[in-house]
């Protein structure tokens, strides 16, 4: 006797019929015939009465039926465990990185990580910021890496890094004499940015409801440009503190930086993936590695 069989049997009580359990199963009703008259021979006795309406358990039938019933639910379990065990432990995960990219080129970042799981293969790829979005929401990646975005309930969110954006001016320009910056000072500047869908939303919903909109904003999808523009043309612009000031400021030695009194615009990295994701512990290990690992990134 074995899980198949008792798994037919059940299929035949149910249903009352070799020909409906066989189409359920999938299989030809010979094929079915075969297991349950091999299952017959091993109890050395019938399990169903045949009649031309169907078939009618016997008083065996009927005892196996419920005698079995335990063995069955305990096998389901054990394919349910083994089956999320090979999905959380087999298989490749897709990470696309929308943000923060100067953070996760490292290879040996994510070597160091999947060391512990060498049946996972991983592939990291960066991607444009509506474009990674998409991808995600279309379940073309597993994991994101973003900024400034708030996805749906169904997705398990995790802050990994939030950085402060601050002001970008010529040195000469007057506002950098006093401690903090104040947009309704700046109103009738012109700004060069280069920030995401979401970030230049906020910026100017804020500037709308504060009565302090610039007079021009020039958006450009390359920070250097952003850079060189506010250099060339002395205007204003807004830079993340660290993340960019580190690497631009010291090439553009007549610009600096002043901090708004309060972080209105913070730079928040965050991991996203689907909650119901089936490496979803894995994911969560994941995020709480790379938050260790940016701790000391500027």
């Amino acid at each position: 006797m074995n899980i198949r069989q008792l798994e037919y049997f059940v299929k035949v009580y149910e249903s009352g019929s070799f020909f409906k359990a066989a189409d359920s199963l999938f299989i030809s009703q010979q094929a079915l015939s075969r297991a349950l008259a091999t299952l017959e021979q091993e109890l050395n006795a019938q399990l169903f009465y045949r009649n031309h309406k169907g078939v009618i358990p016997t008083p065996l039938g009927q005892e196996l039926y419920v005698s079995c019933q335990p063995a069955l639910r305990e096998m389901r379990t054990l394919e349910k465990h083994m089956n999320e065990f090979v999905r959380q432990n087999y298989g490749c995960l897709k990470i696309g990185l929308g943000a923060g990219c100067r953070y996760f080129i490292s290879k040996t970042m994510w070597k160091d990580f999947f060391k512990d799981y060498p049946l996972i293969s991983y592939d990291v790829e960066e991607y444009t910021y509506r474009q990674s979005i998409e991808l995600l929401n279309n379940k073309e990646l597993d994991i994101l890496i973003i900024s400034d975005y708030t996805p749906g309930k169904e997705y398990y969110q995790y802050e990994l890094k939030t950085q402060e954006r601050v002001l970008l001016l010529p040195k000469e320009h007057p506002a950098l004499q006093e401690e903090y910056a104040e947009l309704q000072d700046l109103k009738e500047e012109s700004f060069v940015l280069s920030i995401n869908d979401l970030a230049y939303h906020d910026f100017t919903v804020f500037c709308k409801n504060n009565h302090c909109l610039p007079k021009e904003i020039l958006r450009v999808s390359d920070t250097l440009y952003m850079y060189e523009t506010c250099s060339r043309d002395r205007c204003a612009g807004i830079t993340i503190k660290g993340y960019f000031t580190d690497v631009f400021l010291p090439k553009f030695p007549d610009l600096d930086i002043m901090p708004f009194e309060h972080n209105l615009f913070p730079y928040t990295i965050t991991l996203v993936a689907r909650k119901n994701h089936p490496n979803l512990a894995l994911i969560m290990s994941l995020s709480a590695y790379l938050k260790e690992y940016l701790s000391d990134k500027s």
